[in-house]
């Protein structure tokens, strides 16, 4: 009876231990890295270097966690919002099935390494804004794009939502009517914390580079 006690005391152990690898393996890929880290321009570090003692970085708490579209296909992380600027900073991450299914559906090869959406913001006042910086980032299975859009004043708007275009569906730079993939940004009864965003300073108060305008992903279609 001890002999089974112990053998079974010991495949708890054994079973429990997986569960801790299995969840670190699943955390690991799931991370977003440095690309989700906060975007500083130069308007960004002249605010705070001005007013260090008033500026704030705030996230929605409810969204800290990543949220998918309901098909799976896209998920949105780590969004920040900057009131002094009234700038949103965002990861949108789709894996690499997701292109996969796309393809099938709409017929046509969509290569892994090639741009194949465009974003923007919608709020429930109409407002559409197309106006983003970007930097893409592929990892393993993943590929990640870091958004920030300028001039969007959550203090005016009920709620904003993301759209996921697909750029072989836009005409004349002009946005389709369907989008492939629609995300929540921000509800206005959702609560607001503060980001303690001191550990993301840059070292030499430089702009972060590497991030270009989003008129980029049209070009060449």
């Amino acid at each position: 009876m001890k002999k089974f006690g112990s053998i079974l005391s010991w495949g708890v152990t054994a079973l429990a231990g997986l569960i801790v690898v299995l969840l670190i393996i699943l955390f690991a890929c799931d991370a977003d890295g440095e690309i989700s880290t906060l975007v500083w321009s130069e308007a960004m570090i002249e605010e705070y270097e001005k007013y260090p003692e008033e500026f704030r970085v705030e996230y929605i708490k409810v969204y800290d966690e990543r949220t998918f579209t309901e098909d799976g296909y896209f998920s949105v992380s780590k969004s920040r919002y900057i009131p002094s600027l009234s700038q949103w900073q965002f990861t949108v991450r789709y894996n690499h099935s997701t292109l996969e299914y796309l393809s099938e559906e709409r017929d046509e090869e969509m290569p892994i390494e090639d741009n194949h959406f465009t974003f923007t913001l919608v709020d429930n006042e109409g407002n559409v804004y197309r106006d983003f910086t970007y930097k893409r980032v592929t990892e393993g299975r993943y590929t990640y794009y870091r958004l920030v859009f300028d001039g969007v004043n959550m203090r005016k708007v009920g709620d904003i939502q993301i759209m996921v275009y697909c750029i072989d569906d836009m005409e004349n730079g002009e946005l389709p009517e369907i989008a492939v993939g629609k995300l929540p940004l921000y509800y206005s009864e959702l609560e607001r914390e503060d980001y303690k965003f001191e550990k993301e300073l840059p070292d030499d108060m430089k702009p972060t580079e590497g991030f270009l305008p989003g008129e980029e992903l049209l070009k060449g279609r």
